[in-house]
């Protein structure tokens, strides 16, 4: 946690405030945009799914590695997702935001 007085941390809350801002703007983008057709619906379809099995792949990696971490907190995690992927809960997120993100321009007014 930091340390020392308020204002000192004032640009890790700006950074913070900056990210969710940002994050958010696919959905707020979204839920202004007129109905599209063709090629920018199925995109933004597509990117939807995509976030949807990122946001699965990371909720899979977190709770088999919460369940594999509970027999022995220091062991490697090495079955399940994290058989295939280094890191899928954080792989997972890449994809949920990176897709969150593309469906948001699918479907913003050009």
């Amino acid at each position: 946690a930091p340390t020392g007085s308020r204002l000192n941390r004032a640009p890790f809350v700006a950074g913070c405030s900056l990210l969710y801002y940002l994050m958010s703007l696919p959905v707020v983008m979204s839920a202004r945009a007129a109905p599209v057709a063709g090629l920018r619906a199925a995109a933004a379809k597509t990117a939807v799914g995509l976030a949807w099995a990122g946001f699965l792949l990371a909720a899979a990696g977190d709770a088999y590695k919460s369940v594999a971490k509970r027999s022995d907190p220091s062991a490697l995690v090495t079955g399940g997702p994290f058989a295939l992927l280094a890191h899928p809960n954080y792989q997972g997120e890449q994809l949920l935001w990176t897709a969150s993100t593309a469906a948001g321009l699918a479907l913003a007014p050009l």
